[in-house]
């Protein structure tokens, strides 16, 4: 099971993970990934509910879309990385840092406040020899698409966590 891709500024929201898209992937990130140290998933969707909001007069929903990704070291030693999704403006990004050991995986997640379709989303890996980040070993960067039926099918998981939380359940 992947460990979690902790971010480098803390969360300001707590969450817990609803539902899964199964079998929605975007374009496949990982084909255009040439790297001897990082193999990628196919990006996936989720839904994430947040339990805690630091702003409570916020119109930002407590139910968002989630972007998950798994990365794997692929290579015999043990490497830290720095991942950069960058989304589509005005979405936010997210960057994470992370020790990754050797033939082990890890989720990177980015919770985002909608996801678009048929746009390109990049995503960019820099794999360092050591925790100062200074050794850089290789740098990689792809992007990938989701498809419009994955979009409407998030888009209506989102809606039905909504009313489920705003109804009690």
């Amino acid at each position: 099971m992947p460990s979690r891709l902790s971010p480098i500024v803390p969360p300001l929201l707590l969450a817990a993970t609803l539902f899964l898209l199964a079998g929605e992937h975007a374009d496949s990130a990982s084909k255009d990934l040439k790297s001897a140290y990082v193999k990628l998933s196919a990006p996936w969707l989720s839904t994430v509910t947040s339990l805690y909001v630091a702003e409570p007069d916020s119109n930002e929903s407590p139910v968002r879309p989630r972007i998950n990704l798994t990365i794997a070291n692929r290579s015999k030693r043990a490497f830290w990385f720095r991942a950069v999704l960058t989304a589509p403006e005005p979405h936010p990004g997210r960057t994470g840092r992370a020790l990754l050991e050797p033939r082990k995986s890890l989720e990177f997640e980015s919770t985002q406040d909608a996801i678009l379709a048929d746009t390109d989303y990049r995503f960019d890996v820099t794999v360092f020899g050591d925790s100062a980040f200074t050794d850089t070993l290789e740098v990689n960067s792809t992007q990938f698409r989701f498809p419009a039926k994955a979009v409407r099918e998030i888009e209506k998981r989102v809606a039905k966590g909504l009313k489920e939380q705003q109804s009690g359940k």
